[in-house]
């Protein structure tokens, strides 16, 4: 039976694979929606043409948002639940990011943890091991659904559909002849933002096991400067590398 301590380290290393989501916010600004915007509408049913018309609008609208977002500082609450709804996991911690894909995020003591996305390289840093895992940027994104979205030459935008109600956003992946885009491997099922006017406030994340992980931001600063440093590593004494790249 895991103890608490080994399933805090789980479920923090589990929102680590996650974060590659969150990093596609610096990124959603420069997709383009033209593979939808190219088929002519009285090819398709109404109805159908109408709920396109729509998701494109959302999509839009969701874009507009998130071009506000080039470079955002937070402190965040995480919690992380079970489908029934029981709390599994809390935290804190901070959340620097900036375009281009540009990361550092950082969850406090007693459940600390970092990970740093620097344009080339993605570290994870492991205090409770003293590891270091070096993944190789470029390749985490393509490997991920959601983060296929920040590739500008994509055609994924016509795989995921955006709904919006009023300020909140959500971003799944539609059932489409490619399995690949539901395999449970690719981690996030569901992908929500909350905004209070043009501050991204709130990010939920549901992956395939329908685990939610909810962060709550505060003390948010966007679009100011954020030091170089932020987003680079160098190895703490100490610790072994695990080099993936």
């Amino acid at each position: 039976m895991k103890t608490q301590l080994q399933l805090n380290i789980y479920y923090c290393k589990r929102l680590a694979k996650q974060l590659s989501a969150v990093l596609l916010l610096t990124l959603l600004v420069n997709q383009s929606v033209a593979a939808n915007a190219n088929v002519p509408a009285n090819s398709k049913p109404v109805q159908q043409a109408e709920s396109e018309a729509t998701n494109r609008a959302h999509k839009q609208h969701l874009q507009a948002k998130l071009r506000e977002l080039s470079s955002y500082t937070a402190d965040f609450q995480q919690v992380v639940m079970d489908i029934t709804g029981e709390v599994l996991q809390e935290a804190n911690g901070r959340i620097h990011l900036q375009q281009p894909q540009k990361l550092h995020w950082e969850v406090y003591p007693p459940n600390e943890a970092v990970l740093i996305a620097d344009g080339n390289t993605l570290w994870h840093v492991d205090p409770f091991v003293e590891q270091v895992i070096a993944l190789d940027q470029t390749a985490s994104i393509q490997a991920h659904p959601m983060m296929l979205l920040a590739q500008p030459d994509s055609p994924s935008w016509q795989h995921y559909a955006v709904s919006a109600v009023d300020n909140v956003f959500t971003v799944i992946p539609q059932v489409t002849g490619q399995a690949s885009l539901q395999d449970p491997a690719l981690g996030v099922k569901k992908l929500q933002l909350t905004f209070s006017g043009a501050t991204l406030n709130e990010l939920l994340i549901i992956d395939e096991q329908q685990q939610s992980n909810l962060l709550t931001f505060s003390n948010v600063s966007q679009n100011q400067p954020i030091a170089a440093e932020k987003f680079q590593f160098s190895l703490p004494d100490g610790f072994d590398l695990d080099d993936q790249r």
